[in-house]
C-alpha cells in the first residue's frame, strides 16, 4: 500500500513539476478502504464551485425535523419557492451594484416568508424552525459586513 501511495505522488509530483502549459488528468484508481477516504466527490453549485445541494440537504433535514403534514408540506414547500425565486431573482438582477441594498431586501424576504410559515406551523414546529434557521445562520459564519 505504501509503494501505491508513492507511485502516485511521484505521478502527481512530474504532471504538475514539469512546468507544462498542458493539461493533463491522471486518473488513479483505489479503493475507498486503501486510503481509509470516501469516493464521493464533495457537492458543487451550478456555477462549478463547492457548496451545491447543500440547500436542498438542509431542506430536507429541516422538513424531517419538522414533522409536517401533508396540508403543511404542500405549503410550506409553496411558501420556501416563492421567496426561493425572488432571491435567486434579485442575485441574478443585481450583478455587482449595491450589494448592501440587495442583503437588506433578502433580510425583509426572509422576514415575510417567516411571517408566512407562522401561520401553518405549531408552535413547537416554529420552535425547531427558529432554532434550525439560528443555527444556520451561525454556521454561515462572517460575510464580509463588519
Amino acid at each position: 500500500m505504501k509503494i501505491k501511495k508513492l507511485i502516485v505522488l511521484l505521478a502527481v509530483t512530474l504532471v504538475f513539476g514539469c512546468g507544462s502549459s498542458k493539461q493533463t488528468t491522471i486518473q488513479v484508481t483505489s479503493s475507498a478502504s486503501d486510503t481509509g477516504m470516501t469516493t464521493a466527490p464533495p457537492p458543487r453549485n451550478p456555477n462549478g464551485r463547492p457548496g451545491g445541494g447543500q440547500f436542498a440537504q438542509q431542506q430536507a433535514e429541516l422538513m424531517a425535523a419538522l414533522n409536517l403534514d401533508e396540508e403543511q408540506t404542500s405549503q410550506f414547500e409553496a411558501i420556501t419557492q416563492k421567496y426561493r425565486g425572488q432571491m435567486r431573482e434579485m442575485r441574478a438582477n443585481n450583478q455587482g451594484a449595491d450589494r448592501s441594498a440587495m442583503f437588506d431586501k433578502m433580510r425583509e424576504l426572509r422576514q415575510q416568508q417567516t411571517a408566512e410559515l407562522k401561520e401553518i406551523l405549531n408552535e413547537q414546529q416554529l420552535k425547531t424552525y427558529e432554532e434550525f434557521m439560528l443555527k444556520r445562520r451561525q454556521n454561515r459564519g462572517p460575510r464580509g459586513r463588519n
